[in-house]
């Protein structure tokens, strides 16, 4: 295995050869995800010129699993190539050259064009956010018990979701319903519109919540994937030929933490759930 990090004389093309096994090396120190979408379109051009070469991309750890191709730790290549990816003032001082440019002329050694710039476009995944809403505003005897909230806004985070509460702060607001300190990431202070209420519920996986106005958009748009927390004070289910999915919130230490891991999981994973 050779390794080049430098390419003043010669550019990274100039050492293919077909049958070649290349690793390219873009986990470069202070390049973040800017960077990484910025090189994926020449990293996918490289791959259209030089069919008959086996590339590989390794980027920084935490972006590897998003950004990366065709690479184990295992593999073994004829050449590891460490790229800088410059700014654009260590090449050209007039300012008139991107990044990707400069890596194309200066490292890479293929044309710069106007088809290449930003022409990658990121991978279809599923939103990680589960929408939850803990207090009712018409009826805040239904309201979930505080520490309760607690465990199941922990829960989310556990299953490696993200919790967001889609709650506004309207007109007819119960000022009763305060919320609560352990919430990081909130829509209280947007607009109170049905518009953001419905983007936002769109936005998301799922949806846990007590019976109110933001369950009822959920149940509208993906019945499937939303869990209503019965409180049992009371408890008035939402009346359908098909039940929505729900579990008791009861007191906190009574709490069904498994189960609705349980469900967190099959949300994450797009598995049917049922309740027990």
């Amino acid at each position: 295995m050779i390794e080049v990090r430098e390419f003043r004389d010669k550019k990274l093309v100039e050492y293919l050869q077909p049958g070649m096994k290349v690793l390219i090396r873009f986990d470069i120190p202070y390049k973040g995800m800017g960077d990484c979408v910025m090189f994926m379109p020449l990293y996918e051009r490289l791959k259209v010129l030089y069919p008959s070469v086996e590339f590989s991309l390794y980027t920084v750890s935490s972006q590897q699993d998003y950004f990366g191709d065709n690479y184990h730790q295992d593999m073994k290549f004829d050449y590891v190539f460490y790229l800088t990816f410059y700014e654009y003032n260590m090449y050209d001082d007039t300012g008139r050259m991107s990044k990707p440019e400069i890596c194309c002329v200066k490292e890479l050694g293929i044309p710069f064009t106007a088809d290449i710039e930003f022409t990658w476009r990121p991978k279809n995944t599923y939103s990680r956010f589960i929408g939850v809403s803990f207090q009712c505003n018409s009826d805040p005897r239904t309201n979930v018990h505080p520490d309760t909230a607690k465990i199941i806004w922990d829960c989310i985070k556990f299953e490696n979701m993200i919790p967001i509460e889609i709650t506004f702060t309207h007109p007819q607001f119960n000022k009763v319903n305060q919320p609560f300190p352990f919430i990081d990431l909130s829509l209280r202070n947007s607009p109170a519109t049905i518009e953001n209420a419905v983007s936002a519920i769109a936005s998301c996986r799922a949806f846990v919540g007590v019976n109110t106005g933001t369950f009822c958009v959920a149940v509208s748009m993906f019945p499937e994937r939303v869990l209503q927390l019965n409180t049992g004070k009371p408890f008035t289910p939402y009346k359908r030929i098909n039940p929505i999915n729900s579990i008791l919130t009861g007191l906190p230490f009574k709490f069904p933490v498994e189960e609705f891991k349980r469900w967190i999981r099959c949300m994450r994973d797009n598995i049917e759930y049922q309740s027990k």
